[in-house]
Formats: C-alpha cells, structure tokens, sequence
C-alpha cells in the first residue's frame, strides 16, 4: 500500500472514530406528554385472571409535570427531577444522583398510562393511568 493511501485511510478511520459519540439519552420535548396530569387509576395483578383498572379515592390523585426543558415535578415522582423520552414507548425518570427509573408509556384516547419497566418492576404487573389537568 502506498504511503499516501494509507495516510488517506488513517485520516478516515480516525475522523470516523472521532465523529462517533456515546449513545445518550437525549431529552425530546414530546409536547404529548408535556404538561400536568393527575393519576386517576391504578391497576396491580394479584395473581388472578381478575384484573381491572380502580379509580383513585377522590383527593388523593397524585400528579406528574413533564416539564419542556426536561424537568419532571409532581408527587408521583417524588425523588426523581428529569425526564428523558427513550422512545415512542419507553421514558426515564431520572434522580439527582443519576438513578435512573424506566417506564413503559401509551398515550390512548387522552389517557397516559405507564408501568415500571426497571431496573424496579412489578412482580404481577402493574399500571397508572392519568388524565391531562394542563
């Protein structure tokens, strides 16, 4: 091989490396999850085939905001301060210590409904579904 092709070759196999960056997560504003929303039911298998959605007592729904700069607030995510969309079915929640927290999410007839999907999952499953208040 000639001294410049492998001078072109070298110069091509380190701006390839170079241009390659570490898959993060990146932060989309999804303006279909941005906003309040207030939990209104809750689902958890027991086991059984009977398995239903039950409406939260009246006074204490719980909220999440999905913040478009990122930020996640409300008394559902209690700990955790950032969010980051992963994909059309999967966002993270994320702590000030980095601890992360997957869920698993469906945007359906105006209702979000999320289940953990780890590193902390239900044995049985379960699920939330929220209403939008904002």
């Amino acid at each position: 091989m000639k001294p410049l092709t492998k001078i072109l070759l070298l110069t091509f196999l380190v701006g390839a490396i170079a241009s390659c960056k570490k898959n993060e997560k990146v932060i989309v504003n999804d303006s279909t999850l941005v906003g309040k929303w207030k939990l209104t039911e809750t689902w958890a298998s027991s086991g059984t085939l009977d398995t239903k959605w039950t409406k939260v007592a009246k006074g204490s729904e719980e909220t999440i905001t999905f913040n478009r700069d990122g930020k996640l607030e409300g008394s559902f995510v209690s700990g955790y301060k950032k969010y980051a969309i992963v994909d059309t079915t999967l966002v993270s929640f994320i702590k000030t210590d980095n601890t992360i927290q997957n869920y698993r999410y469906k945007l359906i007839d105006g209702y979000l409904t999320m289940s953990p999907a780890g590193p902390i999952m239900c044995i049985e499953g379960c699920g939330y579904k929220f209403t939008r208040t904002e």
